[in-house]
């Protein structure tokens, strides 16, 4: 209760909180009532990019893509490739992360869930005079890097690497990149189910 208390950052987390730490306050313990009373402090942690709060995040709510097209602008195949993070409600953070990362693009999406109005996501995509917004985070998760979703990280950045040498426009490279991009791709799906 003391780590959690004055150190959440989501609301719906911290209303959560709330409830079981009255609780807490209400229930006896060894019979009696707890001689010290928890006192709920607000919610003032804000993630940085001085602390693995965003990391943490990410293996639980970020997604990695490689989207493949066919037959975009004059070449046979057109992979993207995308950062995104996305979480009910919450959209106050995601124009934080926007501010902290200084990109993405921001999406609120109507939600089909019952008692939550929207959905959240900042996206990290497409180019930007020349440069890929994806590099944003590089260094942040070289700072702190991912634990459940790190061999995936670990690829997505080999594959853009790839992508930034042009593999993508050589015959002889091209089958092995789709094969590395299809095979990452299968692997974030089942994660996802």
């Amino acid at each position: 209760m003391l780590i959690f208390n004055g150190n959440l950052v989501l609301n719906h987390r911290y209303y959560n909180f709330i409830i079981v730490a009255k609780e807490f306050n209400k229930r006896p313990f060894k019979g009696k009532i707890f001689f010290k009373q928890l006192n709920i402090l607000k919610y003032s942690s804000l993630p940085t990019l001085n602390d693995a709060w965003i990391s943490g995040f990410t293996d639980a709510e970020g997604h990695f893509g490689l989207p493949i097209e066919l037959g975009r602008k004059f070449i046979s195949h057109y992979i993207s490739i995308t950062f995104e993070l996305g979480q009910n409600g919450e959209k106050w953070l995601f124009v934080y992360l926007k501010e902290l990362f200084k990109g993405g693009l921001l999406y609120t999406f109507t939600s089909k869930k019952p008692n939550v109005e929207e959905y959240n996501r900042i996206i990290f995509k497409g180019y930007k005079l020349g440069v890929n917004p994806v590099t944003l985070v590089f260094d942040y998760f070289n700072r702190f890097p991912l634990y459940t979703k790190s061999n995936i990280y670990t690829e997505w950045r080999s594959i853009h690497k790839s992508l930034k040498s042009k593999e993508h426009l050589d015959n002889n490279k091209l089958p092995n990149l789709l094969s590395r991009c299809e095979t990452l791709n299968d692997k974030i799906n089942y994660l996802k189910k």
